[in-house]
């Protein structure tokens, strides 16, 4: 042992307070060279027995180690394995994920966001298929609501929300009723009482609500005039939300509230002829699945004295307002919501109200960001990964991007298509596509096969904008044996202002180092119909610049068109890609990927990630 070893000069001490329990303490001054020596009293007496001494053999096969010894650096790909296998080991905690704040926009809990952090919240209220009286792909609301949390007792929301199509039903048999709602606000919840078994909070809500009706063909559903109104009113809500805990992952809920609404908006007719205030009993139950997955289900009963339905008469009245759904947290930082319901308000104050028109049951889908909270780290993308996570031009890759990095790309072809999208990764499990935009040009292309779909969004000087996400729900850098992701996608052509939903699932497979497969299931939904397709796709690896991507989409409906596409793909310092192609497709952009194009298309799309 080396007498500058710390524990050599541990046993020195040790060894003089054995003899006499006084210590010799060194000191040095800074003056002088000397070292001088201070006897002091040992603060410990262990000279009045003996110390016993005792060998360990094989101390690290016993699971002890050497401090100096921590890692074994003489083998480091084995410290590598050791350190992947350390990251792989790190799972979310149940405190990473904290129970909903609502089980339905209509019933909030008294569950709490964090002290400072923030919840985003977008999402959508829908009919399932029909538009209603003008087709398309169905009466949406769409909403954002952002949560945050001020104290352990204390968060406040605001919320925005919009509303553009026509009422559902056609008004006295025959008339489509233009209807715009647009509502923001703010709300604030606190909790009053708390204990092991109950909770009890109260949620109030300030809003401001703009409501245009009608046109001058077909006037309004408030007067007889054939002319539009406008009127914005503002209204509000309290809400006392009850919890009884009656195990870690079971609660049941009660709700009492009040909306108020006006009555009437048309100041000329003196009779009522809207909704007006209501006082509301609920109750729900919600049921923490596993460390993922919550599920509830709950039933809101308006007691008046107002009303939260009207119909194609305009006759008003009032109905109970369901809610049963799922919330899916991919990560801590994305989650996915889904709903059956029958509230179509997408604020508190306006969730016991119905569509427009009709009772009808909706579907409610969301999409939840915390940007604050902490992922489970994975390892890194190797350099073949980092060439897959960009897609093909027809056929989707289960992979995306690092949290962080942004990915944009711009297609061209030779009869005049033409596509750009802006995509960032909100996390390691999500990519948003903030939008995807573009045009198809199909003048002389489609076949004899052409059905409603072309004419709706590929008519002339169309201009098809859309925002989406890809949902990264199985990776191989977490201990998944495979690739497997989901994305969807909305938007219309805002040359008519029809849209269509759009949906596939992603497997990416790994033959070997240089081969990968996609598979790629895939459906359009609108209100003309359903388009179903299942794409097949490989990426194989030439050379460290070069890729080949031949693609198959193989009709599975009777609107859809089988296609094929063939890309050869050069790498540029690993952020920037070019894609030189030529295909049978009707384009890149979602639904193009399910029709076919009578003439063959040649074109380039550049991509670039950083």
């Amino acid at each position: 042992m080396n007498r500058s070893d710390p524990r050599y000069i541990f046993a020195f001490l040790l060894f003089g307070s054995w003899l006499g329990n006084n210590i010799w303490i060194p000191t040095f001054s800074l003056a002088e060279t000397k070292i001088k020596w201070e006897k002091i009293d040992s603060p410990f007496k262990i000279g009045e027995r003996e110390i016993q001494w005792e060998i360990l053999e094989n101390p690290k096969g016993e699971g002890l180690s050497d401090p100096y010894y921590l890692d074994d650096f003489s083998n480091p790909s084995e410290s590598s394995e050791k350190r992947k296998d350390l990251i792989h080991s790190i799972n979310q905690e149940e405190n990473d994920l904290y129970k909903p704040l609502r089980i339905g926009i209509s019933f909030p809990t008294n569950n709490q966001p964090p002290i400072d952090e923030a919840e985003h919240l977008i999402y959508s209220l829908s009919t399932f298929k029909s538009g209603g009286s003008t087709s398309g792909s169905g009466n949406q609301n769409y909403a954002y609501m952002l949560d945050y949390g001020l104290n352990e007792n204390t968060h406040i929301s605001a919320f925005y929300s919009v509303a553009d199509d026509p009422l559902y039903s056609l008004i006295d048999g025959s008339k489509v009723i233009p209807n715009y709602w647009e509502i923001y606000g703010f709300s604030i919840k606190k909790r009053l009482f708390d204990s092991t078994k109950w909770s009890i909070s109260t949620l109030v809500s300030l809003e401001s609500w703009l409501i245009k009706n009608g046109d001058d063909e077909n006037g309004n559903i408030f007067n007889s005039r054939e002319s539009s109104i406008s009127n914005r009113s503002f209204i509000s809500s309290i809400s006392f939300p009850i919890s009884r805990k009656l195990n870690d992952n079971l609660d049941l809920h009660f709700l009492a509230g009040g909306s108020l609404l006006p009555s009437k908006l048309d100041a000329i007719n003196s009779e009522d002829n809207f909704y007006g205030n209501n006082l509301y009993l609920g109750s729900g139950l919600s049921w923490r699945v596993n460390q993922k997955i919550n599920s509830f289900g709950s039933i809101l009963i308006p007691m008046g004295p107002g009303n939260n339905v009207f119909d194609s008469n305009k006759y008003f009245y009032r109905a109970p307002i369901y809610n049963f759904g799922v919330d899916y947290d991919i990560s801590p930082i994305i989650g996915i919501q889904g709903r059956i319901t029958n509230g179509f308000g997408a604020s508190p104050s306006t969730s016991l109200l119905t569509i427009p028109s009709e009772n009808k049951l909706l579907y409610f889908a969301g999409i939840s960001y915390k940007p604050f909270a902490i992922e489970p780290p994975e390892s890194k993308l190797s350099p073949r990964h980092s060439v897959l996570i960009f897609d093909g031009l027809t056929v989707g890759s289960a992979l995306i991007p690092p949290r962080s990095k942004s990915s944009y790309s711009f297609n061209i072809d030779s009869k005049g298509n033409l596509f750009g999208s802006i995509s960032k990764s909100l996390s390691n499990s999500f990519q948003l596509e903030i939008a995807n935009l573009g045009s198809f040009n199909n003048q002389n292309t489609f076949s004899e096969k052409d059905n409603a779909f072309v004419g709706t969004f590929m008519s002339e000087s169309n201009f098809n904008t859309r925002v989406g996400g890809k949902f990264l729900l199985m990776s191989p850098l977490r201990n998944g044996f495979t690739w497997l992701s989901s994305r969807i996608s909305v938007g219309r052509n805002q040359q008519n202002k029809q849209g269509y939903l759009f949906n596939e699932w992603i497997n990416t497979f790994e033959l070997n180092d240089k081969v990968a497969i996609n598979l790629n299931p895939k459906m359009v939904l609108g209100g003309m119909g359903s388009l179903y397709s299942f794409g097949l796709s490989s990426n194989i690896h030439l050379s460290d610049l070069y890729q080949l991507i031949p693609e198959l989409n193989i009709s599975m409906s009777e609107l859809s068109q089988t296609n094929a596409s063939f890309s050869l793909r050069r790498t540029f310092k690993k952020n920037f890609y070019l894609d030189l192609y030529v295909s049978s497709a009707a384009g890149i952009q979602d639904l193009g990927q399910l029709l076919r194009s009578n003439e063959i298309r040649k074109g380039i799309r550049m991509s670039l990630l950083f």
